[in-house]
């Protein structure tokens, strides 16, 4: 009995000493983390000049080491444009008095010298602006062909052309905005960041499959930052004979922009034009920040961010959540 004793002792202590029976170690991983910054002032001009010492990056109540800074770096865009018939001037009664299609686009073959509205918006507010190694695409919510960005200008104008000239038969049709953003966020995420989408519609979506929960996930989750120019109005509609609503979209399209790091810019006044707001967007986006990180809080999946920079008066517009890449 005392010779089993001490062999099981024996054994015990062998066991112990190699390690047999401990508790693994737990491995705490760092990870780089990359964001999208635009820094920009109160009249929209970009902040430029800013390092890695003017960033601050904080995730919860803990700081996080800033590891570098890139600006100036080439822009991959896509520009998607809701051609559908909602997209139009309404009085204050809710009732189209303006056609989109009189408006933005003029049927094949009546064109004018300068195109219209829509086109010229496209033309010298983003294609026009587009550095050289700059890459970019234009699409409209129906448009699912399977092409990539390019920095041919000559092809963006020929596939901006092809996305406004919407038969009238077909601008009645469903608007998948969020469908239609999903897949340009699939797009954008094998391009190189920084990634914007902008996204010119008045909001009112129909005939989708996700949402713009769905949307704003998804940008989150590939780094695309996504941009809004709005054309939505806040109009009443009735629903029945005796029941009146109101439709007001701008504040789920402001909340995808914010969230993703985006603009949000409303096309107002009644002589709408799209072209400025179209090229304040490619101007900060062509003049933003790579913000790389050091990330070590383990099994979070996604975290949530405040960036902020030293520069007073300044307005920072950064993702509110980045994804892990190894969760």
């Amino acid at each position: 009995m005392n010779v089993s004793i001490r062999l099981v002792a024996r054994l015990l202590v062998i066991g112990a000493s190699a390690g047999l029976g401990a508790r693994p170690a737990v491995v705490q991983s760092t990870e780089r983390l990359t964001v999208p910054v635009l820094v920009l002032r109160a009249d929209g001009a970009a902040v430029t000049g800013l390092d890695a010492s003017d960033f601050s990056v904080r995730e919860g109540d803990r700081e996080r080491r800033v590891a570098s800074v890139d600006d100036g770096v080439p822009a991959s865009l896509l520009l998607l444009l809701d051609t559908s018939a909602s997209v139009s001037t309404h009085d204050g009664l809710g009732i189209a008095v303006d056609s989109t299609a009189l408006r933005f686009g003029q049927p094949p073959g009546r064109r004018g010298a300068d195109g219209g509205v829509l086109e010229r918006a496209v033309r010298r507010g983003f294609v026009d602006l587009l550095r050289v190694a700059d890459r970019a695409d234009v699409r409209n919510l129906e448009d699912r062909e399977p092409r990539g960005l390019t920095n041919d200008k000559a092809t963006l104008l020929a596939v901006a052309r092809r996305a406004i000239d919407v038969p009238d038969s077909r601008r009645y049709g469903p608007s998948p905005i969020w469908d239609a953003t999903i897949d340009a966020i699939r797009i954008l995420g094998a391009e190189p960041m920084p990634r914007a989408l902008i996204l010119w519609t008045d909001g009112e979506a129909t005939g989708n499959v996700y949402s713009s929960t769905d949307a704003r996930q998804a940008a989150i989750d590939a780094g695309v930052s996504i941009h809004v120019v709005s054309e939505a109005t806040v109009r009443r509609a009735l629903q029945s004979a005796t029941t009146e609503i109101t439709i007001d979209a701008r504040h789920r399209l402001r909340d995808v922009a914010e969230a993703t790091g985006g603009l949000y810019l409303e096309d107002t006044g009644r002589s709408r034009d799209p072209e400025p707001l179209f090229a304040r967007i490619v101007s900060a986006a062509q003049r933003g920040y790579r913000v790389t990180f050091a990330d070590d809080s383990g099994d979070a999946r996604q975290l949530e961010l405040n960036v902020t920079v030293r520069e007073p008066g300044a307005n920072v517009h950064a993702p509110r959540w980045v994804r892990r890449h190894g969760r």
